[in-house]
């Protein structure tokens, strides 16, 4: 049995009961911090704000993000681990830096993937709604330019949808990262400008070997700082625009590299589950961290009495 190690400085409120199902861990936020702290009082203001221009079902999810937790007590080593809901919102300011790092780290598989990459950025002009049928209409037009003639030399690539609004309507811009030897900006200005009404529409294609890509692609759909200053009918517009609409995917030979991809994931999410300590998976799940730490010394007192039985004689004598 592996030493038990040091006692964690649990957060102070006694988590409620919670079933383990559905509930993953933050490893990497620490509840106690100032940057935790504060984005719990920006998802407060965010709440409160909606609530009281009536779209509070929109925001129900993120209002009761991080309100359960529940410990992971390790079976092999000892080591409890804090871990709380979460509600994957779009919109929530808790959830929003760990859906980055994951994206991120999924971007980074994907940009392997690419051989000579290219950073491609298509815009168009503003909108002044923005609605399901408007997002879903701009991918698929980004469709019919991949499937143009002059962009068969396009092996594959990956795009990301970015939106934002600064007081003068909706600009929605794509941002695609694409295995190919060269593209003409011109041509590509000129393609994309009749898809989406316009005589051109600006554009920029950069190398992307060394460059600030990740940066870009994995921004959040919309800027978090930039949004929640938005009037409460503006994050509703958004919010539900996006209900089911996806703003990242592949195509061409990184689109044939799915399965690889799905593989990965497995790999990652088994890597996860992890014991961090000890690497082992055998765990058992308690509401409180005085829970955990009851069964812990049971665990250990047994263990120890078992350590200090004496070992029976080499010889019982002869009953006959």
């Amino acid at each position: 049995m592996n030493p038990k190690p040091e006692k964690i400085d649990w957060p102070t409120e006694t988590p409620t009961s919670l079933e383990t199902k559905g509930v993953s861990s933050h490893a990497h936020v620490d509840q106690g911090s100032h940057r935790h702290q504060a984005r719990l009082q920006q998802r407060d203001r965010l709440v409160a704000k909606m609530r009281e221009a009536g779209y509070g079902e929109i925001v129900r999810p993120i209002a009761e993000c991080s309100s359960e937790g529940a410990v992971r007590l390790c079976l092999h080593c000892g080591e409890r681990h804090y871990v709380h809901n979460h509600c994957d919102h779009r919109l929530c300011p808790i959830c929003a830096p760990r859906l980055a790092a994951e994206r991120t780290a999924e971007l980074n598989w994907w940009i392997r993937q690419i051989r000579e990459p290219k950073h491609v950025v298509l815009t168009c002009k503003n909108f002044p709604a923005l609605t399901k049928h408007l997002i879903r209409s701009q991918i698929k037009k980004l469709a019919m330019l991949r499937r143009q003639a002059a962009f068969k030399s396009w092996r594959g690539g990956c795009w990301s949808l970015e939106i934002t609004n600064e007081g003068r309507g909706w600009h929605l811009h794509f941002h695609l990262l694409i295995d190919a030897d060269w593209i003409d900006p011109k041509a590509l200005s000129q393609s994309w400008g009749r898809l989406v009404g316009q005589n051109f529409a600006v554009v920029w294609v950069r190398d992307a070997r060394g460059s600030s890509y990740m940066k870009e692609v994995t921004k959040y759909v919309a800027k978090p700082d930039q949004l929640y200053e938005w009037p409460a009918g503006k994050i509703a517009q958004f919010a539900t625009a996006l209900i089911g609409v996806r703003t990242f995917g592949t195509f061409g030979s990184l689109f044939r590299r799915r399965e690889a991809f799905k593989q990965w994931r497995e790999e990652q999410e088994a890597e996860f589950r992890k014991c961090p300590i000890c690497g082992h998976t055998e765990f058992e799940w308690f509401n409180t961290p005085e829970e955990a730490e009851r069964r812990w010394q049971e665990m250990e007192s047994f263990l120890q009495s078992i350590h200090t039985t004496p070992d029976p004689p080499d010889h019982q004598p002869a009953l006959f």
